[in-house]
């Protein structure tokens, strides 16, 4: 069973995860079936996002937030959105 990213999202910002679906950024990196990190919009408005990144302990120091923050750094460069 593969552990849930939402465990590793804090979307209390968003009005539920359909919200976040329709309106966020986030991608995900997987190790089989072990979430290794998340890279996120934790706030959304109409010119930029906030980006929050977490990445599992075991997986940190090996370049997976490097990875992550730089997919959702180009999703903001092509939707024009300034990443806070």
């Amino acid at each position: 069973m593969a552990s849930q990213p939402e465990s590793y999202l804090e979307l209390s910002d968003f009005d539920s995860v359909q919200d976040f679906i329709e309106r966020g950024i986030g991608y995900t990196v997987l190790d089989e079936q072990k979430v290794m990190g998340v890279a996120y919009s934790s706030l959304v408005c109409s010119t930029g996002i906030e980006v929050s990144v977490f990445v599992d302990e075991t997986y940190r120091q090996k370049g997976v937030a490097t990875a992550l923050s730089s997919k959702l750094l180009l999703e903001c460069l092509r939707l024009n959105i300034r990443p806070n």
